[in-house]
């Protein structure tokens, strides 16, 4: 009986571990290379990034958004700009409305 126990509070435990993972998906390749280089480590450096959620953002998911501590810029539809630190990026993943975030690339004027 103890046994039974055991295993199913070590079930519990590993699907609870998994679970707080499901935020990385969320996270395009650039983001997830962050996180894994410098840990969600406490870190003032600011990223930009642009974000998907899975309906359109009203004024009660940007104030949602900014609990995290993400400073939002644009708003279209469902899609927004914003910069956080890793922290804070990794937070608001974890929000069930976001569907994605993508590291903002640098371009550069043809010539």
């Amino acid at each position: 009986m103890k046994a039974s126990w055991i295993l199913l509070l070590s079930i519990i435990l590993i699907g609870c571990g998994s679970m707080n993972d499901n935020y990385k998906e969320k996270l395009d390749h650039g983001l997830r290379m962050e996180l894994e280089k410098n840990g969600a480590v406490e870190s003032s450096e600011k990223i930009q990034f642009l974000g998907k959620c899975n309906e359109e953002i009203s004024e009660e998911t940007k104030t949602m958004i900014e609990q995290t501590g993400v400073k939002v810029g644009t708003v279209t539809k469902d899609i927004f700009t914003a910069s956080g630190t890793l922290d804070q990026i990794v937070d608001l993943a974890k929000l069930d409305f976001i569907k994605y975030l993508e590291k903002s690339k640098e371009l550069y004027p043809h010539n």
